[in-house]
Order: C-alpha cells, then sequence, then structure tokens
C-alpha cells in the first residue's frame, strides 16, 4: 500500500466518523425539538385550565344595574334626637340628579320634609319654605319663608 491510498483510507475514516457525528448530531436535535414541542403542549393545556377556573370565580350581577340606581348617592341629615335633644345624622339614599340644580335648596328641602326614623324629629318649622339658596364663600345663604320664623317662636 502506497502513501496515497493510506491517506485514502484515512480519510474515508475520517469521512465515516463526521458522518456518524453528523448522524448522532441531527437525532440530538430532533430529540430536544421534540420534547421542547412536548413541553409547550403540555404547559398550555394546564394554562387554558387556570383560565377556566378564573373566569368561574367571576361575580356576575343577578340583574343589571340600571340608570337610576347609577345615580343614587347618600346623604346625611340632622335631626334632633328627642331622647338625648341632641343632633344625629340619618342617612338618605336619593338621586343625584336632583343634587345638580341647586345642591343647597335640594338639602334643605330634605330636611323640611322631616326625619325617617320616630325618634328623630324636624329641626325646621312644618310649612317651612326655601325662596333661595346660594353660597358665598364657605357660607350656606338660605332664604327661608316667614313660616320659620313664625313658627319658631
Amino acid at each position: 500500500m502506497n502513501f496515497i491510498d493510506k491517506n485514502k483510507s484515512i480519510l474515508r475514516g475520517e469521512l465515516f466518523l463526521i458522518m456518524k457525528n453528523g448522524r448522532i448530531f441531527l437525532i440530538l436535535i430532533g430529540v430536544i425539538i421534540f420534547v421542547l414541542v412536548v413541553i409547550t403542549i403540555i404547559s398550555s393545556f394546564f394554562k387554558k385550565e387556570e383560565d377556566v377556573s378564573q373566569s368561574e370565580n367571576e361575580i356576575t350581577p343577578r340583574e343589571e344595574i340600571t340608570e337610576e340606581q347609577e345615580r343614587q348617592t347618600i346623604v346625611s341629615l340632622y335631626y334632633m334626637n328627642e331622647e338625648s335633644n341632641s343632633l344625629v345624622p340619618e342617612a338618605r339614599v336619593i338621586d343625584a340628579k336632583n343634587l345638580l340644580e341647586n345642591p343647597y335648596k335640594t338639602l334643605t328641602e330634605y330636611l323640611i320634609e322631616g326625619p325617617k326614623n320616630e325618634k328623630l324629629k324636624k329641626t325646621l318649622p312644618e310649612g317651612t319654605k326655601v325662596n333661595n339658596a346660594s353660597i358665598s364663600g364657605d357660607i350656606v345663604i338660605l332664604d327661608l319663608s316667614s313660616e320659620f320664623i313664625r313658627k319658631s317662636e
């Protein structure tokens, strides 16, 4: 065997090893890709289960809220407590739309109507009317009818 034949056989051996290592490398890459695909599928399955369980925990109203219910607000009106002879608050749910035009006049009219609680009594005399209500700085100015003075005496 001469020098050229020896080199050819060495080259064939190296080429065989390269091809064999190439196949192993390709098989290894294929296995890695397969494992990644399986992990992706499994994780997406569990994520869908979490989304379903989260939507089950959401609270949905039993009925739609009407526009009137949306506008309601709570105000505190103060009346005289007959037992302790002191002012105490009474909460009222009112339509906020009523407060848009002249809130001071509207709230004073609620005070004149009197309390809903039987243990409380009016602070303004019966028959009093609000002629006008305005604000000047931090002061509310009320123009009340003459019944306020006559019945207060």
